[in-house]
C-alpha cells in the first residue's frame, strides 16, 4: 500500500532499528533470545504496524482490499505523508496496544 520509493526506506529504516533493537534486547534488557525473535517480532512487527500509517496511499489501499471497491467506499485512508487524517495511523497504535494485551495477559 506504499509507493516503491516510501518502501525502500521503509526497508533501510526497518534494517537499523532491527540492529538497534537486537543490541537493546540482548545488552539492556538482558533477554537471551538466540534467534532474535524479539526483535524480528515484537520491535519490527510494531514499526511495520506504524509505517502505513504514514506512508499509505488511498489508491493502493483500496486496490488493495476489494471490499472498498465492491462497497462504494470513498473513505481517506491516507497516510500522514499523503495528507491524511491520522486515523490509519490511529487504527494501527490501537492494534499494537490489544495485540501486546492479548499477549501478555
Amino acid at each position: 500500500v506504499v509507493e516503491t520509493w516510501a518502501a525502500l526506506v521503509i526497508g533501510l529504516l526497518g534494517g537499523i532499528l532491527y540492529i538497534l533493537c537486537s543490541h537493546f534486547t540482548l545488552y539492556v534488557m538482558r533477554l537471551d533470545d538466540p534467534l532474535d525473535a524479539t526483535p524480528v517480532h515484537m520491535f519490527c512487527g510494531m514499526y511495520g504496524l506504524i509505517v502505513p500509517g504514514f506512508f499509505a496511499k488511498t489508491e493502493f489501499v483500496q486496490e488493495f482490499n476489494t471490499a472498498f471497491q465492491e462497497s462504494g467506499d470513498s473513505r481517506d485512508y491516507s497516510g500522514i505523508f499523503y495528507n491524511g487524517n491520522g486515523n490509519l495511523l490511529l487504527a494501527n497504535l490501537v492494534e499494537i496496544v490489544v495485540v501486546f494485551a492479548w499477549v501478555s495477559a
